[in-house]
């Protein structure tokens, strides 16, 4: 018993879930390293890669959760969803529309919910040094995306900003089954460097964190994912604008300096060189507008009024759903190409309905709040606000942070939800960090 507690002490926890991630992500690497095709992972992979998750997590959750009210509390409520969704399941049969991959879809949210937020609510005291391992694994597998993404696309790349050819829009991914995921993707290893930015107390450090934002950054403009550009964009202004780190004059001076050099390079860009403006120009409408494409949001209004149209035609419908398998049947009849519906929000209300989503958004609100009690630093709280923010925007356009299994769903849950969770409850090496005064008010 006490090599099993050592083996499996829930200061490790962070780094079983980074291989947690490594592992849902090994696949798509296995898949995409060496092709510009776009290949996804199988069922049969997101499968095995959920068992071995399920295997390593119980390990540690009997090992170290305790039960609280709290947990009794949320275990309650976890099944009075599971058992209202499962009913719903029972009427779809009777009625002819039963999809077996929605059964499925449950037992793998019900057993996400338990372990990597509900279990982690008890779990307290894991050491700071390994929650910050799991962001250093982010940004190395960043770095590895982006490598790939140069050996593959570096001819592309050039294409996306007209040096080589016409500007247009190419499908720059790395090894990501598509350039959306990409995008994704360094969204988080964005993140990871901040934070690992605000933890350092080093100049070496930071300016190798600061090569690596700027790496990340130009990767992710080569993706030209609109929505992965808006709301990165989004959480490091609201990250400039509340961090404490930068004095109010420097944040003034900063913005001013910036517009200042815009308008110039604008301006010599105009009067100069009028051919060079012409070509920014076509990039910016060819590759980051497509103003063809943005009046539908590339389409997504489409499904959405298709699934809202489906859900308003009863109140069971729009209170309880209709299975998120059932809704993509929905998409094949109406002759729409895709496998889900674009967005997080109309994404659970076709599968959970206004039960399902209210109690999604009550996990992610439960979250924020026990960051924000925390005795977590406030740079680090404002980074989270600023990373919830961005993040509730994201998930407007895209069916991320669906509590189910795959490469995407894992990483938000383990990135947005248990980390930032084991972050709050979280213990310092005195001894290690009170050189550099890393101590919690």
């Amino acid at each position: 018993m006490k090599i099993l507690n050592k083996i499996f002490n829930k200061s490790r926890l962070p780094i079983v879930l980074f291989l947690i991630v490594l592992i849902n992500y090994y696949p798509l690497f296995m898949n995409n390293f060496n092709t510009t095709k776009s290949v996804a992972v199988t069922v049969k992979q997101m499968g095995i890669a959920f068992a071995i998750e399920c295997i390593l997590l119980a390990l540690f959750i009997f090992n170290n959760t305790k039960i609280t009210k709290e947990t009794k509390r949320n275990i309650a409520l976890l099944s009075v969803v599971t058992i209202i969704t499962l009913i719903i399941q029972v009427k779809n049969f009777f009625d002819g529309k039963f999809q077996i991959m929605d059964l499925a879809n449950i037992t793998c949210i019900t057993l996400n919910i338990a372990m990597l937020f509900i279990c982690v609510l008890s779990i307290i005291k894991v050491k700071q040094t390994s929650i910050y391992l799991f962001y250093i694994g982010i940004v190395l597998i960043g770095i590895l995306a982006c490598v790939v993404n140069f050996i593959i696309y570096s001819e592309n790349m050039l294409t996306v900003f007209g040096i080589n050819s016409e500007a247009q829009l190419v499908s720059i991914k790395s090894f990501f089954a598509h350039r959306n995921q990409f995008a994704f993707f360094l969204y988080f290893s964005i993140a990871s460097t901040v934070i690992l930015f605000l933890k350092s107390h080093k100049i070496r450090p930071k300016i190798v964190l600061s090569i690596i934002f700027l790496f990340f950054l130009f990767n992710l403009i080569t993706t030209a994912s609109r929505t992965g550009l808006l709301c990165t964009g989004i959480f490091l202004t609201l990250f400039f604008i509340t961090t404490n780190k930068i004095h109010k004059k420097t944040k003034i001076i900063l913005v001013l300096l910036a517009i200042l050099i815009a308008i110039s390079c604008w301006g010599m860009i105009k009067l100069r060189l009028p051919n060079l403006q012409e070509k920014i120009i076509k990039v910016l409408e060819n590759v980051f507008i497509r103003e063809k494409s943005i009046k539908t949001f590339t389409g997504r209004s489409n499904f959405w009024n298709l699934a809202f149209q489906t859900i308003s035609k009863n109140p069971v419908n729009m209170l309880f759903g209709i299975g998120r398998f059932v809704g993509l049947e929905l998409l094949k009849e109406n002759n729409y190409r895709v496998t889900q519906f674009h967005s997080f929000y109309v994404e659970a209300l076709v599968a959970g309905g206004i039960m399902e989503l209210l109690y999604f958004l009550y996990i992610y609100i439960t979250v924020l709040r026990k960051i924000l009690k925390s005795n977590l630093r406030t740079k680090y709280k404002r980074f989270y606000i600023s990373l919830y923010i961005s993040f509730a925007i994201y998930c407007g356009f895209e069916s991320i942070a669906r509590f189910s299994i795959g490469c995407v769903d894992t990483m938000c849950l383990i990135f947005v939800i248990t980390i930032p969770l084991l972050h709050a409850n979280s213990k310092l090496n005195v001894k290690k960090w009170k050189k550099v005064g890393e101590i919690n008010k």
